[in-house]
């Protein structure tokens, strides 16, 4: 009879413990901003598989970018990334033809001339590595300012190996991708993802960014703390997407991230997206995050 009681007993203090952590969690609250410090480096890395289906044929494309990211100012409202290339590749198979290109096979760079799109891209990618260009950011995370992507072009072009009357050529197919409007909704992913203030399991949040000329669609995204864990915040993101530049297609995307809630700093998000219309694309992403030791 006693060893009874004393089991019971010990079950409700159990219970009790566990309604108490579990309270503790719910009400924890995390001041929830982009807060990257200065004079700290960042580690990024970005990993997209995306596959499409146009007119009947596929095509399957990896991207795959490194970055570093230092913070060299911070006037309290904005902050000031120098942000250096590490790595950047993509493989495309398409009906016919595949080309892989790989900042870290400089081989092709060396080379004299340049003579198909492969190389011509290996080349490119090769010359990137080691640049660098300024991203200012906000509290909310919102990439307010891009520069030094010019200087950036200037620089690669005149540091490949190949032919002069190639070199326009080259040029605009480097300020086509990396532009100022392209990298803001590059790192929109892990940036512009923030309230700007205390948050607690439950609370959710609205995000838009509206469709631009090289971008031309409007995404609407609804981040959920689903739980927070010392500094980690654990959130659930689903966003609704439809094209602005003409195209008849719609798409949703979903997906988790984990964030450190004391520098904004993106650990871990993965994300599938789905659209459907005049052509059928879907996409898996992931990007990690990490402070340079």
């Amino acid at each position: 009879m006693k060893l009874t009681k004393t089991a019971s007993f010990l079950a409700c203090l159990f219970s009790v413990f566990l309604w108490t952590a579990c309270s503790d969690n719910k009400a924890a609250t995390a001041n929830f901003q982009f807060n990257l410090q200065k004079g700290k480096a960042y580690e990024y890395e970005m990993d997209f598989d995306i596959k499409q289906e146009v007119s009947g044929q596929n095509i399957s494309t990896n991207m795959k970018s490194d970055y570093v990211m230092e913070v060299i100012e911070d006037d309290g409202n904005v902050k000031t990334l120098k942000t250096t290339y590490e790595r950047f590749a993509m493989n495309i198979d398409m009906p016919g033809q595949s080309i892989k290109a790989d900042s870290d096979n400089t081989d092709t760079a060396a080379k004299a001339e340049v003579t198909n799109p492969g190389q011509l891209m290996n080349a490119m990618f090769g010359a990137l590595k080691g640049k660098s260009f300024l991203i200012k950011v906000d509290k909310e995370g919102k990439v307010t300012e891009v520069s030094g992507l010019d200087q950036i072009a200037d620089a690669m072009v005149n540091s490949m190996n190949v032919k002069e009357e190639m070199k326009p050529m080259v040029r605009q197919a480097f300020t086509q991708q990396f532009n100022e409007q392209n990298i803001k909704e590059i790192f929109s992913q892990s940036f512009n993802i923030f309230p700007n203030k205390p948050v607690k399991v439950g609370d959710s949040w609205e995000k838009k960014i509206a469709g631009t000329t090289s971008m031309p669609m409007d995404v609407t995204t609804t981040y959920t703390v689903k739980s927070i864990d010392g500094d980690m915040v654990n959130l659930d993101a689903k966003s609704k997407m439809s094209f602005t530049g003409g195209a008849n297609m719609t798409g949703e995307q979903t997906g988790t991230m984990k964030v450190n809630a004391k520098t904004g700093l993106v650990v871990n998000a993965e994300f599938n997206q789905k659209m459907d219309g005049q052509m059928k694309m879907t996409t898996k992403g992931k990007i990690t995050g990490k402070e340079r030791s």
